[in-house]
């Protein structure tokens, strides 16, 4: 009984933050589920943040203004997603983290990346990218570790740090895995194909921003020669009309169509009726959707740069960023694809599925969290 009790981890009092616990945001549902999954082993859990839309919480949430109050209470982590800052209008977020932390708090960084200045058009937008970037810069120097989710942000994250700091940041940094939401899944195929009207489909999800290039996607499409194939956005964001504009244009409509943001439970049929997934982004610091690609058995295509091809890896397919005939070669290798290569594909991508189960994923951080204990 006393080796018992020796080797028991201390309760700890954890502030999660970050700017939005969506359920259908992929970060909303990792900080909510990191939230759970403490709270399972039997720490006390509070999670701040803009907005939030899950049900029956098993924590208290605390939603932006009132998370300079929260800081004054004692807490023994802070575990906080970059995009937390915007919590603070107008910022200077650092502040108020910077004397909980002198005030004993352990502080966490969970970096999800940062979508860099240059693929920005609008100059308010610029001026939060710069905000979160130095305040990103300040936290660091106070985290007792930082957590990115693959090793290009880990990468992205050293290197946008002089060489002499770069040094000292880079023992407190780490990868995680991020986690597919358990409701993706391999279904039949033939019966999602049936509900969604679906015979040969080129799937998009993600948000609708310029960096993302969903015209360069509409473009390769175009030059693929089938009578029943269809390309499906699923997402919003600022490039939405400029999208439509082009598919009108480009005279596409009924080939190419916006289905907006839809729930996981219609998103899933769409992953398993469609032949592939594709994106034509330049900047990914992980990208979910390929994991949820795979996990419904769907081969993925996306650019060689940034984080695509270590998340792709092997199972999908990489084309050079600006090689628009290589993106059309690479979506007609799989809309060629047989139903025996599909089922073949399926087998192969199982065992890489394994990786990222979410609790293996956040048993791992959990893990982490509580050697600060």
């Amino acid at each position: 009984m006393e080796k018992k009790n020796k080797n028991r981890k201390k309760k700890l009092r954890v502030l999660i933050s970050t700017a939005m616990l969506k359920k259908a945001d992929a970060l909303g549902d990792y900080f909510n589920g990191l939230g759970e999954q403490l709270l399972e082993r039997g720490h006390e859990v509070s999670i701040a943040c803009n907005a939030s839309d899950f049900p029956n919480r098993p924590y208290p949430v605390y939603v932006g203004k009132d998370l300079p109050k929260l800081l004054k209470q004692k807490f023994d982590i802070i575990l906080c997603g970059i995009s937390a800052i915007d919590i603070y209008k107008p910022f200077l977020p650092f502040v108020k983290f910077n004397s909980s932390v002198n005030n004993g708090a352990k502080l966490i960084l969970d970096y999800h990346g940062i979508t860099p200045i240059k693929y920005v058009p609008r100059p308010g937008m610029k001026l939060q990218l710069i905000t979160e970037h130095f305040a990103t810069w300040y936290l660091s120097l106070y985290a007792v570790r930082i957590i990115a989710h693959s090793q290009y942000m880990v990468d992205e994250f050293l290197s946008s740090f002089p060489l002499g700091v770069r040094e000292k940041i880079k023992g407190k940094i780490k990868k995680f895995d991020l986690y597919i939401k358990s409701i993706y899944r391999m279904l039949d195929i033939d019966e999602c194909k049936q509900e969604t009207g679906i015979k040969k489909g080129v799937l998009y999800v993600g948000r609708l921003e310029k960096h993302k290039r969903v015209d360069f996607l509409i473009d390769a499409f175009a030059k693929l020669d089938y009578s029943d194939a269809k390309l499906l956005i699923v997402g919003g964001g600022s490039a939405e009309n400029e999208i439509k504009e082009k598919i009108k244009k480009d005279k596409l409509e009924g080939k190419v169509q916006l289905l907006g943001r839809l729930p996981d439970e219609k998103l899933l049929l769409y992953y398993n009726a469609v032949d592939v997934v594709a994106t034509a982004s330049v900047h990914e610091g992980f990208c979910v959707p390929v994991i949820e690609s795979y996990a419904c058995g769907t081969p993925f295509v996306g650019t060689n740069i940034s984080a695509l091809p270590e998340t792709i890896g092997k199972f999908g397919s990489t084309f050079e960023v600006n090689d628009l005939q290589g993106l059309a070669n690479a979506l007609k290798k799989y809309l060629d694809f047989s139903r025996d290569d599909r089922l073949a594909f399926r087998a192969e991508v199982e065992e890489y599925n394994k990786r990222f189960t979410r609790a293996a994923v956040l048993n791992s951080i959990a893990d982490e969290i509580e050697t600060y204990s």
